[in-house]
């Protein structure tokens, strides 16, 4: 069985990226990259608890000055994941639908996606 992070790889490539705008792929690559994986990627899906990303949203606010925003977005995207591995019958639950992300900000209710030059500096910073 696959560990959660190459399952969020193939979702990336194969389900989202044929169907999404780029700046919606983009973000996407960013959240499994930067956090995802590196998050909670060594769980298997099955064993995948709202614990593990809540914990991981809380460490992803405490590791440098990152805001709630972020931490959505990268709760959207196993959200959006996981919903589609349900749907498809390859999860037989979405862990990220329990999860509670950060609470927003009233400055951050308007979250704004990485540009294509974010990303990429994500990107080679990443490799």
């Amino acid at each position: 069985m696959d560990s959660g992070g190459l399952k969020l790889w193939r979702w990336v490539a194969d389900i989202a990226k044929p169907t999404v705008s780029e700046n919606t792929d983009d973000g996407y690559e960013v959240a499994v990259r930067v956090h995802l994986v590196p998050g909670v990627g060594k769980n298997r899906l099955a064993r995948l608890q709202p614990e593990h990303l809540e914990s991981l949203y809380r460490r992803m606010q405490a590791n440098g000055d990152r805001k709630a925003g972020t931490a959505h977005q990268a709760h959207r995207t196993p959200r959006t994941a996981l919903g589609e591995a349900v749907r498809r019958g390859s999860a037989a639950k979405n862990a990220a639908a329990s999860a509670k992300p950060p609470r927003m900000e009233e400055d951050e209710s308007q979250v704004e996606p990485y540009s294509v030059a974010e990303v990429q500096r994500l990107l080679l910073e990443a490799n």
